[in-house]
């Protein structure tokens, strides 16, 4: 299980995972509306990582934009996932 810390912008221009200094922006189109920013962050997450939806929980965060993330891979999957997305 890997935890992700991230900050989340909704209602942006485009879909885009950002790297940082500071740590992971993830830019999203949706609005954050009755949580539909949250379920379209996880639906881009899945398939930017190649992974099913029930595999990324929103643990913390559910009405902010600082987020933590459980993803349920393993070490090895994650580095596949995290060198892909460099």
């Amino acid at each position: 299980m890997i935890i992700l810390k991230i900050k989340v912008k909704p209602s942006s221009f485009k879909d885009e995972i950002q790297m940082t200094n500071e740590g992971w922006i993830i830019k999203i189109k949706a609005k954050a509306i009755d949580g539909e920013a949250n379920k379209y962050l996880i639906n881009y997450l899945s398939n930017s990582f190649k992974i099913p939806k029930s595999s990324i929980i929103l643990s913390k965060g559910n009405s902010s934009p600082f987020k933590t993330l459980l993803i349920n891979v393993n070490e090895e999957e994650w580095n596949k996932i995290y060198i892909k997305l460099k």
